[in-house]
């Protein structure tokens, strides 16, 4: 009875789970294809880049981007700037589709879609925000790693397995956001504390 019981769990775990890993069969959308790099001092790489900045502190997106098979859409490492999507979206496959090293940045109203990691934020990044996005069809939505003091708010995180993933991350608040049809939402690792969380809307 035990191990029918057991069978019985572990075969509607892998039903949920194929189902949920079946959207990430997403519509591919069209746009420029490569990995975008906004450096420490402010200079976009590649030129032809489509993001464009006029004061080295607001960088909006002007097109669709695409990774190429394990690779990053946006990598930034610079402080104190605003990356506005204007409604576009950043689309693996790849590994992350923003991976952020840099304090005080705000990512807002982009779409990021079938990565592994949607929004990576890393070690000593501090003060960040990621606001009115959509987050969808990823392994990990938005993962941080030793990072505090981050906002996470507004955002809709659909269909990733893991919603949003802290370790090593304290004094972060996550508020009012839909974390939808995600394996696990909010996952609480070693050592994060004092994370507050308030008016997620959260349907597993």
């Amino acid at each position: 009875m035990f191990r029918r019981t057991v069978s019985g769990i572990m075969l509607t775990m892998l039903l949920f789970v194929s189902i949920v890993m079946l959207s990430f069969n997403v519509e591919p959308v069209e746009g420029w294809t490569g990995t975008i790099y906004i450096w420490a001092n402010g200079y976009v790489d590649p030129p032809d880049a489509p993001i464009v900045t006029y004061d080295y502190t607001t960088y909006t997106l002007t097109d669709n981007i695409t990774s190429t098979a394990e690779g990053i859409g946006i990598i930034v490492e610079r402080d104190n700037i605003i990356i506005n999507g204007a409604g576009y979206t950043v689309q693996g496959p790849g590994y992350m589709g923003i991976s952020l090293f840099g304090s005080n940045v705000t990512i807002k109203d982009i779409n990021i879609i079938n990565y592994s990691y949607a929004i990576y934020i890393g070690d000593i990044s501090l003060n960040n925000s990621i606001v009115r996005s959509n987050i969808e069809n990823n392994r990990v939505g938005i993962s941080l790693e030793g990072s505090s003091n981050n906002r996470i708010s507004r955002n809709n995180i659909i269909n990733n397995v893991h919603g949003i993933i802290l370790s090593s991350s304290s004094n972060n608040t996550i508020n009012n956001n839909k974390i939808m049809h995600s394996f696990y939402g909010i996952t609480f690792l070693y050592n994060s504390k004092y994370n507050s969380i308030l008016g997620n809307n959260y349907n597993g």
